[in-house]
């Protein structure tokens, strides 16, 4: 999924692989990419989430390769990407816990107000990433905060770097399940 569909970096990204000392993960990559490759966005999420039971049948060294190879193949192209982002977050976050590298969020945040900046910046990245005009953008984001009646103006893309968004999401992750309820207007919200 983290596969770049221009085939210079693609290539960059094998040999990212390849380095890793695993000849049968370069082997699976290359078979899987054509499959991969042809699915909707839309559509690899799901599948990511999916593999997390199985990734979980990693040693603990084999995990440390894997977030590597993972690191290597987000930064081939030298930028990180919403779907990169998004992808490498899903499949770390929890196993990072499982491996014990992270510890389990606790809830520090209850109510919109003390969660209301992360929650500009989240909105603003993903309106702009979501959207090909500034104005299409600007109506995502008005109509998000017009239902958590939450005043704020859209931030512009060169307001919000992948380290503020990461720390915003991570912010909200804090927060309890009703108020992530309601800031991603679910009707289900897990902890």
């Amino acid at each position: 999924m983290l596969l770049d569909s221009d085939e210079f970096i693609r290539n960059r990204q094998f040999n990212h692989i390849q380095s890793s000392g695993s000849q049968f993960l370069l082997h699976e990559t290359k078979r899987l990419y054509p499959q991969i490759s042809s699915l909707p966005e839309e559509e690899k999420m799901p599948l990511a989430q999916r593999t997390s039971a199985t990734l979980r049948e990693m040693t603990a060294p084999q995990y440390k390769k894997f977030v590597n190879v993972v690191d290597l193949l987000v930064a081939a192209d030298q930028k990180v990407d919403l779907f990169e982002y998004t992808i490498k977050a899903m499949l770390l976050r929890d196993l990072d816990i499982y491996f014990g590298l992270a510890k389990q969020l606790s809830v520090r945040f209850t109510d919109l107000p003390s969660v209301q900046r992360p929650i500009v910046a989240v909105l603003s990245n993903l309106a702009h990433s979501g959207h090909d005009n500034q104005q299409e953008a600007l109506g995502a984001f008005s109509a998000a905060m017009k239902e958590l009646d939450l005043p704020n103006p859209i931030l512009l893309p060169n307001e919000i770097s992948v380290l503020q968004f990461d720390q915003s999401l991570r912010t909200l992750a804090e927060t309890c399940p009703t108020l992530k309820k309601q800031i991603l207007g679910y009707p289900f919200c897990s902890t």
